[in-house]
């Protein structure tokens, strides 16, 4: 798993880093990533708990891009740590913006990412991703295929992946889904399935409902 929300995505996620790692153990998972919401508050306990359970931690970040076609918008998108030097700049790009931008809501500019793209692996992130907004509002496949084009160019064409998500819950899921997936045959862009953890069982569903209200 490449998506997955712990306590410290305030207000956000259940589990506690370990947590995590304890059930990746239990499922024979030889890696597990967290992404929290523009912080790596959990970064040390994970690491930590990994070690611990010889399963290999990769350091993230969950982050708010500024839209490109509405300026009152932000969308997700997921950044993780291919090196320590990408780990280094994840911190750096957060650090960067918090303290030239302080008390606004957190929407990093394209810049900020060419700046401190280096050795970060970036998913296209979940519905409200930028990807998922193009192609929910209705632009063309040139559009969108530009759009995809432009975060490999900061990024890398092998460190920038489309992202498959199977919600039935979630209003217009399976239609972006399908539509990356055919972009993916077209065009060759890479993809990998997430699932945007926020708890670990299904039973835990309506106490994050409560945390999130």
């Amino acid at each position: 798993h490449l998506h997955n929300h712990s306590h410290d995505s305030i207000l956000e996620g259940l589990p506690r880093p370990k947590d995590y790692v304890r059930t990746a153990l239990e499922l024979g998972m030889k890696a597990i990533a967290i992404t929290d919401s523009w912080n790596v508050h959990g970064c040390h306990e994970l690491y930590k708990a990994c070690l611990d359970e010889w399963i290999k931690p990769i350091l993230w970040a969950e982050v708010f891009v500024q839209s490109w076609l509405n300026d009152d918008l932000s969308h997700k998108l997921v950044l993780l740590a291919k090196s320590f030097e990408g780990y280094k700049n994840i911190i750096s790009l957060i650090t960067k913006w918090s303290l030239d931008n302080p008390g606004r809501i957190p929407k990093i500019d394209i810049e900020y990412l060419r700046e401190f793209s280096k050795d970060i692996i970036c998913l296209s992130g979940p519905i409200s991703s930028e990807i998922a907004f193009y192609i929910l509002s209705w632009k063309s496949d040139e559009d969108v295929v530009e759009r995809i084009k432009m975060y490999q160019d900061i990024f890398g064409v092998e460190n920038y992946y489309l992202e498959l998500l199977y919600h039935n819950d979630i209003p217009k899921q399976q239609f972006v889904t399908d539509k990356l997936i055919e972009f993916h045959k077209q065009h060759g862009f890479q993809v990998v399935a997430t699932n945007d953890c926020y708890y670990l069982n299904k039973d835990d569903n309506s106490t994050q409902d409560i945390i999130m209200a």
